[in-house]
């Protein structure tokens, strides 16, 4: 019997060492997003004209380099049935840092509405930034 539970406990104990290797702890964090007009991020902004290309500046802090930082541009209602439709997507991996991110219109118009940013770090949403289109 004696001979069972040390089985057990060493199998437990393999496990969970394994289990413990897997797991990464960061404190990897998205200290600011916002939207602007430039890249160079002299002026914030919560709407843009159709003709303008989009920009969103993200400060990544304690991020080691290989972290993934994405966003999701996304147009509020647009697609099929009221749906939100995705208008564009960027990634990049990077280290603790200033991103800029941007997005411009294939047909060099984006249409008039509601739209929203969506920021994520190593696959978890951290922020969503709503914003619109207008003359």
């Amino acid at each position: 019997m004696k001979a069972r539970w040390s089985l057990w406990i060493a199998a437990l104990a393999l496990v969970g060492a394994g289990l413990a290797c897997s797991i990464r702890v960061t404190t990897a964090h998205i200290r600011a997003a916002n939207l602007v007009r430039d890249p160079g991020g002299a002026t914030r902004t919560l709407s843009f004209r159709p003709d303008d290309t989009f920009y969103l500046i993200v400060e990544l802090a304690n991020a080691p380099a290989d972290s993934e930082v994405k966003v999701v541009w996304v147009q509020v209602g647009a697609g099929e049935g009221g749906a939100d439709r995705i208008v564009g997507e960027d990634a990049v991996r990077s280290g603790s840092g200033t991103l800029v991110f941007s997005a411009e219109h294939p047909e060099r118009q984006w249409r008039v509405g509601e739209y929203r940013a969506e920021v994520y770090l190593n696959g978890e949403q951290t922020h969503s930034l709503p914003f619109r289109v207008r003359f």
